[in-house]
């Protein structure tokens, strides 16, 4: 049955070959237009060939492409896996599109999955991610663009009375048991039942997106998740999961939970709090950078630390900022924020100071940074050895060292002793 519904849809896998294609590069459009689609399944990072040439990438499930104005159709992806990439997997289609001079076609979400032996290929309308992609990463071809400038590919979807079954489909090609939950008809939320001993991972088979774990201080039992894109939130509680009041309009990079409230940071630096399970939401009146970030938000015992993974080209023009919010009364502490903060940074508070261990910054375990509220700076804590790892207790700093005898520090780390092995 379901291989009538695809009828016309069906796309088979060949194989192919990869080579080195040119980003898209952030400067104004001219007489040129641009190819925009996202995906949902098991492409997220291949080569694109468009009528069967190799145009550009798809990574992490987006794929923004330059194209000259014309008749086009998309014709397959390709990527390498093994030693030296030395297998190749490669997925076939057809899906024509036109690009006109100044605007963006977007063939909206493309659904992969197997139906039987067959791969899928599905366009999927999705109104609003386009424009959305191209704010975040393209600003300067972003800020000539209006919503009329943004048009979709003449596909055929398929008429709602369908799609409950193409969303079955998908869910089960990837393993989904669905369930009713609520108001939510059957086929909308999608549950996936493998993954560590009490651990769910969800998809609103709606959209066709992964719903994204929350990072939750460890006094939380019940799970957390959220979409990155629709400001939807849920909770996993009682083995059901719950949607909660939807975070409108506001696109969440990352959330944190704690024992009565929930904080939400997005990619511009704005955060804002819920003391009501959601119900409600305010802001923190902290803008984080002024420069598009990607944000790390990381509990250290009671205290939440957010502000912007500061590695990269922005990293010096973002005039960045970080907050520090205890987790049993909501207070805010707005630090300066260091350009040696990456997604692996470990925070502590020792005998309240702040410090941050980078971890592996520049491919050597040589410092510590302790916050100066004075100069609204991290000052760097030289290591008395560099082949150590580094953990905080009781106020005293420890450095496990692989190589020679381990040390502690009782001042935040300005007089370190010896601990003999």
């Amino acid at each position: 049955m379901l291989s009538k519904i695809f009828l016309g849809f069906l796309l088979i896998v060949t194989v192919g070959c990869s080579s080195v294609i040119p980003a898209l590069k952030d400067t104004p459009l001219g007489s040129d237009g641009v190819l925009y689609f996202d995906t949902a399944g098991d492409w997220e990072y291949a080569i694109v060939k468009i009528n069967g040439a190799e145009r550009g990438w798809l990574h992490k499930s987006h794929s923004t492409i330059r194209l000259s104005p014309g008749d086009y159709s998309l014709t397959g992806f390709s990527r390498s896996s093994g030693y030296q990439g030395q297998y190749v997997s490669t997925l076939t289609m057809d899906i024509p599109f036109s690009i006109q001079s100044g605007k963006v076609t977007s063939l909206g979400t493309l659904a992969i999955f197997k139906n039987g032996s067959k791969n899928i290929v599905l366009p999927m309308n999705n109104e609003n991610s386009a424009l959305l992609f191209l704010s975040r990463f393209f600003p300067e071809i972003s800020k000539e663009l209006s919503k009329d400038d943004i048009q979709y590919a003449d596909l055929i979807y398929p008429k709602s009375d369908q799609l409950d079954n193409i969303r079955q489909a998908f869910s089960l090609s990837h393993n989904f048991r669905l369930k009713s939950q609520g108001d939510y008809s059957f086929g909308e939320l999608g549950v996936m039942a493998s993954g560590k001993p009490g651990s769910r991972t969800f998809i609103n088979t709606n959209t066709l997106q992964e719903l994204k774990p929350a990072v939750q201080h460890p006094s939380i039992q019940d799970l957390y998740y959220f979409s990155k894109f629709y400001g939807d939130l849920y909770c996993y509680c009682d083995n059901e999961i719950e949607p909660l009041k939807a975070l409108e309009g506001y696109i969440s990079a990352e959330v944190a939970v704690a024992e009565g409230w929930m904080v939400a940071v997005n990619h511009w630096g704005a955060i804002k709090i819920s003391t009501d399970d959601g119900s409600s939401w305010g802001a923190i009146n902290v803008k984080l950078s002024n420069k598009y970030m990607n944000p790390l938000v990381k509990f250290h015992k009671d205290e939440l630390f957010v502000g912007p993974i500061t590695a990269g080209p922005n990293a010096s023009k973002g005039k960045s900022k970080g907050v520090i919010l205890n987790v049993n009364n909501t207070d805010v502490n707005v630090v300066g924020w260091s350009p040696h903060v990456t997604e692996k940074t470990q925070f502590y508070n020792v005998n309240g100071e702040y410090l941050f261990d980078p971890v592996n910054l520049g491919g050597r375990k040589a410092f510590l940074f302790r916050y100066d509220a004075e100069d609204q700076d991290w000052d760097e804590v030289r290591l008395p050895n560099r082949h150590c790892k580094v953990g905080s207790e009781n106020g005293v700093i420890h450095l496990d060292c692989w190589k020679g005898n381990n040390f502690e520090s009782r001042d935040a780390g300005r007089n370190w002793v010896e601990v003999n092995l």
